[in-house]
């Protein structure tokens, strides 16, 4: 949603996380002429699939991990998965990095080749995880490495597991890329989180209130099981997309059901799809009646305004889905939109 060049922040308003390969190259010259001297450039399966990526040449590539995400375009995970790992491509020169514990691990290994470095909370890897503690506070996490062998320790204020992984994964990219451990350890020390991933909004009514990005069962669910370990009553707005993967649906619905104590099921980019036909393909699996414990409210600032005046002092409410995006796509036409706004707007 965001793109940061060299201090200057300015937003994505395409809705789409790769734009055309000739606005992302104006874009590359630009960021030349203001001295940048790296580039890191999230790749969608999207951008690989329509060759938005078509001349870049990259030094280093890295996976963080792969759900079932997508399949409105790809079909199945299978082509998925084979779309992803075209990044992957052996090419003299660049380097790949992959998480061993992920369960497509061997496709991309295999599109990689022998050379490929690994990273893994769980098993032997290039880099891998020695000991990890996370909780409320943050994440400490000690990360041994084979090239070269040493071993380091990082403390960072962000919380969860996924958040480790990260860290691990980010670790890995910059070793390996030659940026020494201290100002790494510094960096993370000192970051704070990015807009719309697990975003606290401030507020004095004693609320834990985020907006967050998750969008797949897997990352509601990682979401959810790190805000459980709090021990606190936890309220969810979230959604489900028109005009996206269907088959994501019931997952999204069964795992916010297993995992959260309030629901409020509203819009999100309905596109050309009716809210209504969005809305029922969801509230099937989750098994309860409406009342106090889940709300259907498709018009998403009502549902927010719900969420916020059902909530008491120490619950989380969590708005997941639309993250630091400022447009909402409805079927009639994009209007502004920010999540955090609206909690800000109705606090006050």
């Amino acid at each position: 949603a965001q793109v940061w060049m060299a201090g200057e922040k300015t937003e994505n308003h395409s809705k789409m996380t790769m734009d055309s390969p000739f606005k992302l190259w104006k874009m590359i010259r630009k960021a030349k002429k203001m001295g940048v001297t790296h580039l890191v450039l999230e790749t969608s399966s999207h951008g690989i699939y329509y060759f938005r990526n078509f001349g870049i040449k990259y030094n280093i590539v890295v996976l963080t991990n792969i759900s079932q995400d997508h399949l409105d375009l790809h079909g199945t995970m299978d082509h998925y998965v084979k779309t992803k790992a075209r990044l992957f491509k052996r090419e003299h020169g660049k380097i790949c990095l992959l998480p061993r514990d992920c369960a497509y691990f061997d496709i991309f290994s295999k599109a990689a080749g022998e050379d490929a470095l690994t990273y893994s909370m769980k098993q032997p890897a290039t880099y891998q995880t020695r000991s990890l503690k996370t909780d409320g506070d943050g994440i400490d996490i000690v990360i041994k490495s084979s090239i070269p062998p040493e071993e380091w320790r990082i403390v960072s204020k962000l919380v969860g597991v996924f958040n480790a992984e990260n860290i691990l994964a980010a670790y890995a990219t910059l070793r390996t890329m030659g940026i020494e451990t201290t100002p790494i350890q510094e960096g993370w020390k000192n970051f704070t989180g990015v807009p719309g991933r697990m975003e606290p909004v401030p507020n004095t009514q004693w609320l834990t209130i985020l907006v967050d990005y998750a969008h797949t069962e897997t990352s509601l669910r990682s979401v959810l099981e790190t805000l459980k370990n709090n021990n606190q009553r936890m309220i969810v707005v979230f959604w489900a997309t028109g005009d996206r993967d269907t088959t994501k649906r019931p997952k999204m619905g069964a795992v916010v059901h297993e995992l959260a104590d309030i629901i409020v099921l509203t819009d999100d980019d309905t596109y050309t799809e009716p809210s209504g036909r969005i809305i029922d393909m969801v509230k099937k699996w989750i098994p309860r009646e409406t009342g106090d414990t889940f709300q259907i409210i498709p018009d998403r600032r009502e549902a927010i305004s719900w969420a916020l005046r059902k909530a008491e002092k120490w619950d989380i409410v969590l708005i997941a889905g639309k993250w630091c995006e400022t447009v909402q796509v409805t079927n009639k036409w994009p209007i502004p939109w920010s999540d955090r706004g609206i909690v800000e707007e109705l606090l006050g």
